[in-house]
């Protein structure tokens, strides 16, 4: 019985830690979905803080671009073991989570991942989009009152 429910255990993880669809894996779609729980679950049983989708989707790309502070940080904690989540990885058209981040206006999300994390400012996109211009568009936007506070 004890061997029966150690396979089906190893099952089990086993599935959690291979890719989905395009090569997203459990921990990326849990940061996607703003799991905390879910995520700080998969990572203590081993799941990859570097794993990439297809198209390079991270779990700190997508803790960014859903402005999950929590999540960012779970995902920066050093851990014994295992490899340091990478804060200037870049998904394949050049986006970074600190991209992601401003895209979005999370802007607890880039003081986090400035800050905590030493993610680096002055990357540009596939496009060459750099950071500041995205920046700029937030600020312009937030001045139009796009996010409910106008400037006067």
């Amino acid at each position: 019985m004890h061997h029966l429910l150690l396979h089906s255990e190893l099952r089990f993880y086993s599935y959690l830690m291979m890719p989905i669809k395009y090569g997203y894996t459990a921990l990326i779609k849990a940061c996607r979905m703003k799991h905390v729980h879910v995520a700080s679950f998969l990572i203590e049983h081993g799941a990859k803080v570097n794993a990439k989708s297809k198209n390079g989707w991270t779990p700190l790309i997508e803790a960014a671009r859903v402005g999950s502070v929590e999540l960012i940080r779970l995902l920066l904690k050093e851990r014994p073991g295992q490899a340091r989540v990478d804060v200037n990885e870049s998904n394949n058209m050049g986006w970074t989570p600190l991209m992601e981040a401003c895209r979005n206006a999370h802007f607890s999300a880039i003081k986090c991942l400035i800050s905590e994390g030493g993610a680096r400012v002055d990357v540009r996109d596939k496009v060459r989009l750099r950071l500041c211009n995205l920046l700029w568009q937030v600020t312009s936007m937030i001045d139009w009152g796009a996010f409910g506070a106008r400037k006067i």
